[in-house]
């Protein structure tokens, strides 16, 4: 069976993660500091000399006009650096792993099914994913943990109701037995913290209409009761609410403790190794998990998960190499434009200072028979489609056709050729000079063998790059240019 499925990607979405967010705090310089003081106990991954701070990092954690918490270490050898990385920030949308991870461990233990369906009730809608039209219908725990992950406030709400409410999320985050983690909210709790310190009055809002004002701007709900008109607030009210929100400690994070809880869950030693196993497949199916960018290639951004919060977006995930180098990234931050730009920063100088210099991969040639890719313009890749049939002559007609040349509004095919015999996750990362990412996502079933084409069209001139991974490893990153 041979499928070729030319699909142009959607862009990806930035993941709205809940919970407002905010620390006025000032820590201390980027610093580098020994594994003794960065991670004890379980696992134990040795000693390892603190280089000098790199002043890149520190230049452009300085330019960032939000407050920053940025923590990374090498998985490897414990090296660790951090800016701020025992201040605490609201955890907003990453609290949702926490979330997943009390699910796994009740599923492991048999207490509940992975395929158990639950119907989403009005009174579950947070804002953000699942909304009004969706109430009624049932999903599937599996189903509502990985939407979860995805940036859904609605799903992670039905998800804790389901799994024994906040009380057991808080029972295995005191297994965790790390410090700087709060109490869990949920997203209820997350948005009541934060109204209710912009105004006593929204005490007797719902928390459905709460967040559907607070997330989708819409005030019905708030008016006439409590307010006889939709509230507005100066952005000096916003940021004491933020600053007062997080003086509770619950629902707050530090950029430590989060690297600790993607360390651990890597090693298999977070609850128990079937547990995290469980936990890491979800988070490498998140859509903020992906492959390549321009400033960490040959890589993939596996267990991942963003945060967009009331004032600042959160980030964290394990970056993995193509040879097998990894560390683990965390980036918290309180406000502040070009986000993305400092995280692509704060990326490959962690890469550079913790791994070593970035050496870009040359596009090799496969062997018959192997996974690989290959990326050629639209039109021959439509011509390859009535090549002989076979995956030897397949792989043979887009070799012949592969380029890494194109011009400004080419449609660019990359075609994942795989022997199978599958199922697996394949995903398609498209990175261009901006370094803008757009990722696309198949889930291709058991066959013989698989050529499936996602193309892109392509107009910003520079330097582009396509990573293609299947279950959460890479298969090629690959490097082209587009010129006017």
């Amino acid at each position: 069976m041979r499928i070729s499925h030319p699909l142009v990607g959607a862009a990806l979405a930035a993941m709205t993660l809940t919970a407002c967010d905010g620390d006025n705090a000032v820590g201390p310089r980027l610093d580098m500091m020994p594994d003794a003081q960065v991670i004890t106990g379980r696992p134990d991954l040795g000693p390892a000399p603190a280089p000098e701070p790199p002043g890149a990092l520190a230049a452009s954690i300085d330019a960032f006009e939000g407050d920053v918490g940025f923590f990374a270490m090498d998985l490897e050898t414990a090296e660790a650096m951090a800016h701020s990385g025992t201040v605490r920030f609201p955890a907003g949308g990453l609290s949702a792993l926490f979330v997943v991870a009390t699910y796994a461990a009740r599923v492991e233990a048999g207490d509940l099914l992975a395929d158990r369906t639950v119907q989403l009730r009005p009174a579950d809608i947070r804002g953000a994913g699942l909304g009004p039209d969706d109430a009624g219908k049932t999903f599937a725990l599996s189903d509502l943990a990985a939407r979860a992950l995805d940036g859904d406030r609605t799903a992670e709400q039905l998800l804790v109701r389901t799994i024994g409410g906040v009380e057991a999320v808080d029972a295995v985050l005191a297994d965790f037995d790390i410090d700087g983690i709060g109490p869990y909210l949920d997203p209820c709790g997350r948005d009541r913290l934060y109204a209710e310190a912009l105004d006593a009055r929204f005490a007797t809002v719902e928390c459905d209409d709460l967040g559907l004002w607070l997330y989708g701007g819409s005030p019905a709900g708030l008016v006439p009761m409590p307010f006889d008109t939709p509230p507005t607030f100066d952005d000096a009210t916003r940021a004491a609410a933020a600053d007062a929100r997080t003086d509770s400690l619950a629902g707050t994070v530090t950029a430590r403790a989060m690297a600790r809880v993607l360390a651990l869950l890597d090693a298999g030693d977070l609850v128990s190794p079937a547990v995290d196993a469980r936990v890491r497949g979800l988070l490498d199916g998140s859509r903020a998990s992906g492959g390549g960018d321009d400033g960490l290639p040959a890589s993939i951004w596996s267990g991942s998960l963003e945060g967009a919060t009331e004032d600042g977006r959160h980030w964290a995930g394990r970056v993995r190499g193509a040879d097998g180098e990894s560390f683990v990234l965390v980036v918290l931050n309180g406000g502040g434009e070009a986000v993305d730009a400092l995280t692509r920063a704060l990326g490959s100088g962690a890469w550079t200072t913790l791994l070593g210099e970035i050496e870009w991969p040359p596009m090799t040639p496969a062997e018959p028979g192997e996974s690989t890719v290959q990326v050629m313009d639209a039109a021959s890749a439509d011509g390859c489609d009535s090549a002989p049939d076979g995956f030897d002559g397949q792989l043979m007609c887009r070799a012949d056709a592969a380029t890494m040349a194109f011009s400004a509004g080419d449609a660019v095919t990359a075609t994942l050729l795989a022997p199978g015999p599958g199922p697996f996750e394949a995903a398609w990362i498209w990175a261009g000079p901006d370094g803008l990412r757009v990722r696309t996502q198949e889930r291709l079933a058991r066959s013989a063998w698989w050529v499936w084409s996602e193309t892109r069209r392509v107009f910003e001139t520079g330097q582009w790059a396509v990573t293609v991974s299947v279950d959460g490893r890479v298969v090629r990153h690959t490097l082209f240019t587009v010129d006017d």
